[in-house]
């Protein structure tokens, strides 16, 4: 199916795109953490986790609406007395081996947090800072393109901190109305600096893709 753009109202009057943490998660990831009480986050596969249908379940509502619906999910928070920080990383860990394969670029699990760095003066990640970014697609190098990007907030912080997300497809569509000699240029290869850890010289030298 053709998906289709969506403005803020759009997304707001769309209860599909979001889900319902299923408490029976819970039983199922303090079984994991009884019968396995040490795991290396690298090492999980699905096999691992094969046995939790309740997490199953909501990893195959999330995977149809992300390609074949709105694009994006928003799954509601797990309760907080019973989720542990422990449990919360192995909820993460568990959630994307039923979504698709993990990259490893950043490790299976990587924290947005400020490490007191200046991304204007050194290549490394905005997430690594406390600055505020602009709209943004996550990887900027051709050879790590994720299919899906998924945030969980462990901590909220006390100021700021908070996502906007908008939809590239309408913006593709308002560009190609309105000013199609701009769209055109974003059609057209442009080569990105790449932040990503482990980039050579002659993958920054290919690293060249359209916006579109």
């Amino acid at each position: 199916m053709t998906r289709a753009p969506w403005t803020n109202t759009d997304l707001s009057q769309r209860p599909q795109h979001c889900l319902t943490f299923d408490e029976g998660i819970v039983q199922e990831l303090q079984h994991w953490q009884e019968t396995c009480p040490t795991i290396v986050d690298d090492e999980v596969t699905l096999e691992h986790v094969s046995g939790m249908t309740r997490l199953a379940e909501l990893a195959q509502k999330t995977r149809a609406e992300v390609y074949h619906g709105s694009g994006v999910v928003r799954v509601s928070a797990p309760p907080e007395s019973a989720m542990s920080d422990d449990l919360l990383r192995r909820y993460y860990l568990a959630f994307g081996v039923h979504l698709g394969e993990p990259l490893g670029n950043y490790g299976r699990l990587y924290e947005v947090k400020d490490r007191g760095g200046d991304y204007t003066k050194t290549a490394i990640p905005v997430s690594q800072t406390k600055a505020a970014t602009g709209l943004h697609t996550d990887s900027s190098a051709v050879d790590v393109l994720p299919d899906l990007v998924g945030l969980i907030c462990i901590r909220p912080a006390p100021m700021g901190g908070a996502s906007r997300i908008a939809c590239a497809l309408l913006a593709h569509q308002k560009l190609s109305q309105k000013h199609p000699e701009l769209c055109r240029i974003l059609e057209e290869p442009h080569y990105r600096d790449i932040v990503t850890p482990g980039a050579d010289q002659s993958q920054r030298q290919r690293n060249r893709f359209p916006v579109f």
